[in-house]
């Protein structure tokens, strides 16, 4: 097999990031992610359907996990965008010493991070949230 060319390698990485996740929300929105804002993201959700909200973390076990939100209303997602969404600690870190009880930590999505969840059934807008 014969080595890319640097120019071939950009050429290839170029064309992929275009059929990425998160381009597809950049070309939707007309800005890159770090130019995204709530509104832009509600307007999107409104406009593409989005019923459902993936909030995605690290768990303490490396893996990454998602919890899932059916906001009610527009406020809710508003909610949900800016202050995140509280989780069960000892749930959430099993095994990790996370005491039942005082174990509540709150998801709080980076908005830059957002993308239409491709293999999702049903239109989601997944987010990376830190804790």
């Amino acid at each position: 097999m014969t080595p890319m060319t640097e120019t071939a390698a950009r050429d290839a990485v170029g064309a992929a990031a275009t059929l990425l996740p998160a381009s597809l929300l950049a070309r939707l929105l007309g800005k890159s992610a770090s130019e995204w804002t709530l509104d832009d993201l509600v307007n999107l959700c409104a406009e593409t359907g989005v019923r459902i909200v993936s909030l995605m973390h690290v768990g303490g076990d490396g893996t990454l996990k998602t919890l899932d939100f059916v906001p009610s209303h527009e406020r809710h997602l508003r909610e949900i965008l800016t202050a995140g969404e509280r989780a069960d600690g000892s749930s959430v870190f099993p095994g990790m010493g996370v005491p039942v009880g005082a174990s509540d930590i709150v998801l709080r999505p980076r908005l830059s991070t957002a993308f239409l969840d491709p293999f999702s059934p049903h239109p989601t807008l997944a987010l990376l949230a830190a804790h």
